[in-house]
């Protein structure tokens, strides 16, 4: 039995003792990493037609369906609005999640 012990206990301190290499990032997540502050945009149709509804018990916007026939964007330059938006607040980079 104090044969067993030492044995494992032997084993657990040298495991964890035994330095392990830390892992180190790829390039593309250090360019990633660097970007620092980035931003955000996540859109959906139904969202477009003054579209967020709450809904209890169910997916959201499952009681509020727009046909994507009404889709008729009024603002030509809003993804210009979007990318000023995002460099104000000091964003390098941006990204747009359509209906997630």
């Amino acid at each position: 039995m104090k044969l067993l012990t030492v044995v494992l206990t032997y084993l657990l301190i040298h495991d964890t003792l035994a330095a392990k290499p830390l892992p180190q990032p790829t390039p593309v997540q250090v360019e990633y990493m660097d970007r620092e502050m980035g931003g955000l945009i996540t859109w959906a149709i139904n969202e477009d037609n003054g579209g967020y509804k709450a809904c209890s018990g169910c997916y959201w916007g499952q009681d509020h369906v727009t046909p994507p026939s009404h889709f008729n964007p009024t603002t030509p330059d809003m993804a210009k609005k979007w990318v000023a938006a995002a460099k104000a607040f000091g964003a390098k980079s941006l990204t747009l999640s359509a209906n997630h």
